[in-house]
């Protein structure tokens, strides 16, 4: 999950694009819902940069509206633009706090992780593939933990252990 957290910053990263290979670019194939979203972003001053090797939303560190980014590869799906289009979603719709709130909540970036990747999975079903549908799982997953193992903590200091017994 390197890449999640940037000194002074705070990135939701969905890791991939599994659902490229079924859809393919979403200027392409989704080109009203492309140029809304798109223009929004514009219409919000998010900074999106193109040609990036991660897929992910950083929120302003100092909080407020101007100066959040999502980077993006040059070819996506619209899979992975709704998805980090979500997150600035989710981060307006709390009235853009500073990245420390969200490490002093990190029930609130599994929340948000956790309802976007539930979107595409849902996107995946619809679609039939189960292939992305498995992968977009595994990338949850992976990226739970390490919401867990990074931002949780024992009272009395260490780190958060989900399953102490090695019980599944």
């Amino acid at each position: 999950m390197g890449g999640f957290f940037v000194p002074n910053n705070i990135r939701f990263n969905s890791q991939a694009d599994p659902l490229f290979d079924t859809l393919g670019r979403a200027k392409i194939t989704h080109p009203e819902e492309y140029q809304s979203i798109t223009a929004d972003l514009q219409r919000n001053q998010v900074n999106v940069k193109y040609g990036e090797r991660a897929i992910s939303f950083s929120p302003n560190s100092g909080g407020g509206s101007i100066g959040n980014e999502i980077l993006l590869p040059e070819v996506f799906s619209i899979s992975a633009l709704r998805h980090e289009y979500g997150h600035f979603l989710d981060h307006q719709a709390l009235g853009y706090p500073r990245y420390i709130e969200y490490f002093k909540n990190p029930e609130l970036i599994m929340t948000i992780e956790r309802s976007q990747y539930l979107s595409e999975i849902r996107f995946a079903r619809e679609l039939g593939d189960t292939s992305a549908r498995r992968t977009l799982t595994e990338n949850y997953l992976r990226e739970r933990n390490y919401i867990v193992d990074t931002y949780y903590q024992r009272p009395y200091g260490g780190k958060y252990n989900p399953n102490p017994f090695g019980r599944e």
